[in-house]
């Protein structure tokens, strides 16, 4: 576990705080616990140059979520010290509040980080000191399960349905690994079982009645540690990228898979690639869903997403990646 203890100091850079503190939204297992030292180096920054700050740790699942809601107005930035599950956490928190979140990267796949720009927690002390934050769209969830349940939910940078979220199943149950590594391992040991299923798709102009091998929200461009189903997407245009891949055989699977480690899968035969600001999906069997790498259910009947314009607020770094 993380222990980091709370501090208040004199403040001595009113550009970086304009009077307010920072706080601190620690996941102590993300990233399989290995990054105590990256988080320490961060906050030790912090103290070097005087930022007031206060850390809460997330004990649970849902935590975050908890925690980010009670943020009060003397906040100038929560800071999400975990990976994109930890983010979308604090965002889903903080859905009634127009705060300024900031993402130290100690996951394991950490695509939304490299998104804005946050390679490693270095590069979020840097973003600091130039104060750079953007607007971006984020995507609003609603889910019907088998059985009737709603789940309503935000989601930062990718919603995955189908193949995908079985993939982040396995995935997240594996207690070794980073980056791309147990997202691969996954995907070889899913197609082993994964059987395809019949459904009804429709968006803003277009609609189709396929069988859904993976269905992929993206609103930015990676997921999976680097897997780049959504080339296309900018997370401020105003628009959501659908990557729907069709019945595929476990060796056509195989085939498509080094394409998209570089996004040039979208012009094959059985993906459907476009851009949408509500699309609805509906599935003759229960299937399993992801919101940035988290599984929100593994018996999802009916989803529907809409692009929630500008709805939050990131610090940015100089290499953001769109």
């Amino acid at each position: 576990m993380f222990c980091v203890k709370p501090v208040s100091f004199v403040l001595s850079n009113t550009m970086i705080t304009d009077g307010k503190t920072y706080c601190l939204i620690i996941n102590p297992v993300a990233g399989r616990a290995k990054d105590d030292r990256a988080v320490l180096s961060f906050v030790r920054k912090l103290d070097y140059m005087a930022i007031p700050y206060r850390t809460l740790t997330s004990e649970r699942s849902g935590h975050a979520i908890e925690l980010a809601a009670g943020v009060d107005g003397q906040t100038a930035m929560v800071v999400a010290v975990g990976g994109d599950g930890t983010v979308n956490e604090i965002v889903n928190g903080l859905t009634k509040k127009d705060q300024l979140v900031g993402v130290v990267p100690t996951g394991t796949g950490n695509d939304f980080a490299r998104l804005l720009g946050m390679e490693n927690p270095l590069d979020t002390v840097a973003a600091l000191t130039k104060a750079s934050a953007a607007r971006l769209d984020i995507g609003k969830i609603e889910i019907e399960e088998d059985g009737g349940r709603n789940i309503r939910r935000y989601f930062v940078n990718t919603l995955g349905l189908g193949f995908d979220a079985e993939v982040a199943v396995r995935a997240n149950r594996m207690n070794f690994g980073s980056g791309i590594v147990p997202y691969l391992l996954s995907v070889f040991m899913t197609l082993r079982s994964y059987r395809s299923v019949p459904a009804f798709v429709s968006w803003d102009d277009g609609s189709i009645e396929t069988k859904l091998f993976l269905a992929s929200i993206g609103n930015g461009t990676t997921s999976g540690g680097g897997f780049i189903l959504s080339p296309n997407a900018k997370p401020d245009d105003g628009l959501l990228d659908l990557c729907f891949v069709k019945e595929l055989t476990s060796m056509r699977a195989l085939r498509l898979l080094p394409k998209t480690l570089r996004g040039r899968h979208v012009t094959e035969k059985e993906v459907i690639y476009t851009q949408f600001k509500t699309i609805s999906i509906e599935l003759a069997c229960p299937v399993s869903l992801h919101a940035d790498g988290e599984i929100l259910s593994e018996k999802v009947r009916k989803l529907r997403v809409r692009l929630a314009p500008h709805k939050g607020r990131f610090l940015t770094g100089p290499k953001k990646g769109w």
